[in-house]
Order: structure tokens, then C-alpha cells, then sequence
């Protein structure tokens, strides 16, 4: 009988009814798990989403306020440029180089201060001379674009003096002296607009503003009586700088914004170091260059740089005393003229009772701390005691050095590139050479000097090779002080007599 052979397999492990139970309970466990994961991905994802969506309105809200503040700027920027032009019909003498802001003053526009704000935007109105008829205006908007950026954009525009008279004959010019209250010499003037501003030499009435809407018809208008001894003058939109004697204010500033109510405040000065009188200054931009006299009692800097941002506040930027580069003599200094970069110095030094030593300096005022260049000394072949170069004006490429007795010159120089001056030409003046100024086009040199009968000449530079007289003027006394006004083409000078105090010149 066959055998039979019975095999019992075992049930799979997954069939093991002991672990069906765990078997279930692991997956559900693991559906639950991916079911988490589902939804934490689906909360990611969704997060992600909003964010983005938020991000994108916030970013969308952003442009919109950064859209609307280009907006406000670029009209800002509009109302500069058309305050500017509204001033410049005005008074076109008034749009002096530098940077200003502006205010809205009863009925006009006016230049104050160097910037304005307004609603956190902040405008500054650049002005620069093109021509003599002609200046660029930048107006430049800067606000908070957001807390880390600043946003900035200019405007830029021209303005021509379209109503500048032709300038007349002056081969005979015609004075017109006119007294003022006394008969105290005056010293310098300048003119802005329809007004002369002119300084004098004692401490009353020694700052006199003058209304010359008519030249024909000039009238005092103001007067102030100012510390110390004043010794020259410069005006800039509402603030006139003046130079002093005073060792405790070597430069003073008078408010003109009203001319008929000038403000002085001893507040408002300056102190170089020492005790040397300052002699003149000349502006550019938010600068001040002042000059001193060397009086052999101290070591004193006879030439500063200060920072007139603040008008009403003017501060030391950097000075030095100004030496003989061969022996090391230090160097008075006179008068200055600023041409981008460079001041141009006219001064010299006592060499011993009878000879004194002309200098025209070059000074590198590109940094706070000016630096002294080149040196030039004025030679006249024909003269060995030639006095101090006290005078100095220029126009484009072109300066004129005037000088004291005993030579009475007047040097023109190329000064294209200042660190090489070429010296040009020679003209004798036959008088002391106190002041100069330049005409329109760079044609013309207008001269006070003390020749006994042409105490005001107009020389020709055009050819700066060969300067030519034009015309003059035979004046009781002498002439301190010149301006040329181009919106009037008239010159206004001041002297010594009380019939040439002060002098209306017009061509013929």
C-alpha cells in the first residue's frame, strides 16, 4: 500500500494572525504619516503663496509711493527752475555763482540760505556763469526714498540776460560825480542789480547802499555803521562779506535781503589767527578767500579759506602764511581772484626802506587746506623799485594785476593753465593802480588809479599782447574803488574828494 506523505506549511508571516493586528495598526500609522506630510506641505506651499502675494502688493504699494514722490520731486525741481527765471527777470546781476536755496518773500522769489526743505525734500539751486549773459541753473531734489536709500534727480536749464544793453562808446566816457552826506573818502564798491554797495573809511556811515535804478538819479538809501575799518567788498544774493582792519573780525557779513534795511551783527564775523588786518576776499561758491596784510608781529596766516555755507556763520576751512619761495620772507597779501580751482594772489614783501617786491601766487584752494603752487615775480625791465601788486581781476583766461607806486602797472597775464602763467603784456597806468575790474566779453579793463589827470581809464585787452587806452576820465582826486555794471553799462567808482566820493560813468 502506497505511502502518503502529508506536508503542513506554515501560514506567511503576513498571514500570522498574532501580527495582523500590529500589521494594520503599522498601516494606519504610516497613512496618517504621509497624510501630515501632505498637509504641513500644503500649509508650506500655501504660506509661501500669501507671502508672495503680500510681497507683491507691498512691492506694488512701494512703487506707487515711489512713483508719487519722483513725482513731487520732478515739480519740485519745475518750481526751481521757474523761480530762478523769475529772479533772473529781475534782477539778472542777482543769480550770483554758488549754491542757494529759495523762499517765497511777500510777493517774489528770492535766493536764501544754500538749500530749502520742503515735506523732506530738499532743493538746492546751483547757479554758474557761462558768459557774461548767460548762467546755468541745476536744481537738484534730494529726499528719503526709503529708510536706507536717499532718492536724487536735477534739472538743469539756461538762462540768457536777453534785456543786457548794448555797451556804448566809451572812447569819451562821461562822469557824474555825485557827493555823499560827508566828505569821508570812500573805498570800494560794488554793484548787484539796481544797487551799489560801497564801503568807507571811518566808523560811521562807513557801509552805504546805494538805489541806482537811474543811474542819472542814484539815492542813499541805507547806511550802517560798522566796527574796525573796513577794506574791501564782495556781494553774493543776500549777503555782503567785507573785509577789516580789525583783528577781531577780519571779516564781517551784512543781510541785504531787504536794501533798504541792511542787518549787521558782531555775531556774524570772523577771526583769523593774529593780529594781521585783512585786506580783501574774493567768493566762489560757499567759500570765502580772505587775504591779510603781513605786519611783521607775528607769525599769522595771511591767507584763509573759509566756509560760508552758513553766511551768518562763517567758519575756518584751512589758511596758510604765504612766503618768498627763494628767501622765505613772508608775503602781504592784497587782493584775490578765485577762477575754479586756483586763487590768484596779488601781494609782495618790504625788502628794505626803499624797495619793496611784487608776487602773484597761485594757490591750489581745491581742498579745504589751500596749497601754494607757483610763484610769479612781476619784473619790469625798465624799473628796479617796482612796489607792492595790490589789485587783481580777471575774466575767463585772462587776470590783470594792478600795482603801487613807483611803477603804476598793470600785468597781464594767459592764465589757461595756472600752474604756467604766461605774462603777456605791460601797461603803464601813470598813477597807483587801486583797483580794476573787467567789462563784458573780456574786452575791456576798467582802472581807479591815482594818475593825476586820468584817474579813471578803460584799457583795451582784446589782444592781451597789446593793451590799448581806450578813454579816461581827469576826476578831482583820486579813485579808490570800481564796478562795471552790465545791466546798466555804466561804471560805478568811488574816491577821495567830496565831488568823486562817488562817481556814475557813462559812455558817450
Amino acid at each position: 500500500m502506497p505511502k502518503v506523505q502529508l506536508t503542513i506549511k506554515a501560514p506567511p508571516r503576513s498571514e500570522n494572525l498574532a501580527e495582523a493586528p500590529l500589521n494594520a495598526w503599522r498601516r494606519r500609522i504610516k497613512l496618517a504619516a504621509f497624510s501630515l506630510i501632505e498637509v504641513l506641505l500644503s500649509i508650506s506651499l500655501f504660506s509661501i503663496f500669501v507671502m508672495m502675494l503680500v510681497m507683491a502688493l507691498l512691492q506694488s504699494q512701494e512703487n506707487a509711493t515711489l512713483t508719487g514722490s519722483r513725482l513731487r520731486a520732478v515739480q519740485y525741481a519745475e518750481e526751481g527752475i521757474e523761480a530762478t527765471r523769475s529772479i533772473k527777470n529781475e534782477n539778472f546781476e542777482g543769480l550770483v555763482d554758488g549754491d542757494y536755496g529759495l523762499a517765497f518773500v511777500g510777493s517774489r522769489w528770492t535766493l536764501s540760505g544754500t538749500q530749502d526743505t520742503q515735506d523732506g525734500f530738499t532743493r538746492t539751486v546751483n547757479i554758474s556763469t557761462i558768459s557774461e549773459s548767460l548762467k546755468r541753473i541745476r536744481v537738484t531734489i534730494s529726499w528719503p526714498q526709503t529708510s536706507v536709500r536717499i532718492g536724487s534727480l536735477s534739472f538743469e536749464s539756461y538762462l540768457s540776460n536777453w534785456a543786457q544793453p548794448q555797451q556804448g562808446d566809451w572812447t569819451d566816457p562821461i562822469p557824474d560825480p555825485e557827493p555823499l552826506p560827508d566828505n569821508i573818502a570812500a573805498l570800494k564798491i560794488q554793484t548787484q542789480g539796481n544797487y551799489a554797495y560801497l564801503i568807507r573809511g571811518n566808523q560811521t556811515a562807513n557801509f552805504i547802499i546805494i538805489n541806482v535804478t537811474n543811474p542819472a538819479s542814484p539815492q542813499i538809501i541805507a547806511t550802517l555803521d560798522l566796527p574796525g575799518g573796513p577794506t574791501n567788498i564782495a556781494i553774493s544774493g543776500n549777503y555782503a562779506f567785507i573785509s577789516n582792519k580789525d583783528k577781531n573780525q577780519n571779516l564781517q557779513v551784512v543781510d541785504i535781503t531787504d536794501p533798504n534795511n541792511p542787518r549787521f551783527d558782531s555775531a556774524w564775523t570772523f577771526r583769523g589767527i593774529g593780529n594781521e588786518p585783512a585786506t580783501s576776499m574774493a567768493l566762489s561758491g560757499n567759500r570765502v578767500y580772505l587775504t591779510r596784510e603781513f605786519k611783521e608781529i607775528s607769525v599769522s596766516p595771511t591767507f584763509y579759506a573759509i566756509d560760508v555755507t552758513t553766511p551768518t556763520s562763517p567758519k575756518e576751512l584751512g589758511y596758510i602764511r604765504l612766503k618768498d619761495p627763494v628767501n622765505g620772507y613772508a608775503l602781504s597779501a592784497f587782493d584775490v581772484y578765485v577762477s575754479g580751482n586756483y586763487a590768484f594772489v596779488a601781494g609782495g614783501y618790504k625788502e628794505n626802506e626803499t624797495t619793496y617786491k611784487p608776487y602773484l601766487q597761485v594757490i591750489d584752494v581745491t581742498n579745504p587746506q589751500p596749497v601754494v603752487k607757483a610763484t610769479y615775480p612781476l619784473f619790469d625791465p625798465a624799473i628796479s623799485n617796482l612796489g607792492y601788486a595790490i589789485a587783481i581781476a580777471g575774466y575767463d583766461n585772462t587776470i590783470a594785476v594792478g600795482q603801487d607806486n613807483p611803477a603804476n602797472n598793470v600785468y597781464i597775464f594767459d592764465i589757461a593753465n595756472p600752474l604756467n602763467l604766461i605774462q603777456r603784456a605791460i601797461y603803464n597806468a601813470s598813477g597807483k593802480v587801486n583797483d580794476l575790474c573787467f567789462g563784458p566779453n573780456s574786452n575791456y579793463t576798467y582802472l581807479a588809479t591815482e594818475a593825476a589827470d586820468k584817474e579813471f581809464q578803460l584799457i583795451d585787452v582784446s589782444n592781451p599782447s597789446s593793451p590799448s587806452l581806450v578813454g579816461s576820465s581827469d576826476l578831482a582826486g583820486i579813485l579808490n574803488g570800481i564796478s562795471y555794471s552790465s545791466s546798466k553799462d555804466r561804471v560805478f567808482a568811488v574816491g577821495n574828494q567830496d565831488q568823486g566820493q562817488f562817481v556814475v560813468i557813462s559812455p558817450k
